[in-house]
């Protein structure tokens, strides 16, 4: 069934998300190298909110180039919360950290919500391509990232109710090369997240 959950996406839209977070996991990286007191066991909770930081800030500045295959939308929470959403066609994607690849992110209401339009999920259902019905609501996914010293990238299909996953598949991370498999665009998309996630923490410093 995996492969089945996998053609939800082109191949195109597989290769961006897995460029948004190898190029995110490799400027956090070079970012945690550069301060080594980020290390810390006790700025273990800071690193992971860096991290999420990192990937949100890359996926927004990757829906600006052109021909990113997704729409793009920010949700605003009370409180000032803004997390990116991507969509397609058959699927809305959120991007979250989790600590290890076969586990859900953190839950929250709008996970657990959307998570109710994964209901055909349930009982093993095979996708009919040749249906002829449309369909009602998209798939609801993530993609879920972690990592440090090994990042991964998955994309998870969690089950009503966000208690457990009900479909997952891997996603490729090799940090030598972008999405379009050229090393020197990959090192300025990485120079430009550096750069704007610098810029950011310096504002934020400031006010």
């Amino acid at each position: 069934m995996t492969d089945t959950y996998q053609t939800l996406f082109t191949p195109e839209q597989l290769r961006t998300l897995s460029s948004i977070v190898q190029v995110g996991s490799e400027a956090f990286r070079e970012l945690i190298e550069q301060d080594p007191i980020l290390r810390h066991r006790y700025l273990r909770d800071t690193r992971g909110r860096m991290l999420t930081k990192i990937i949100h800030m890359q996926s927004e500045i990757e829906s600006h180039l052109p021909g990113f295959p997704f729409s793009f939308f920010e949700r605003r929470f009370p409180g000032g919360q803004i997390i990116p959403e991507l969509s397609c066609d058959q699927v809305i994607l959120h991007l979250a950290r989790s600590r290890a690849p076969d586990m859900l992110p953190y839950s929250s209401r709008y996970k657990v919500d959307l998570a109710a339009n994964n209901k055909r999920l349930e009982r093993q259902l095979v996708l009919d391509d040749s249906a002829s019905s449309p369909m009602e609501v998209p798939f609801y996914a993530l993609l879920v990232f972690g990592g440090l010293d090994h990042p991964f990238a998955v994309i998870q299909f969690p089950e009503p109710g966000f208690g457990s996953i009900a479909e997952s598949f891997a996603l490729p991370l090799a940090v030598t090369s972008d999405a379009a498999g050229s090393p020197k665009s990959f090192e300025r998309k990485k120079a430009v997240l550096k750069q704007e996630f610098l810029a950011q923490e310096k504002e934020a410093d400031i006010s």
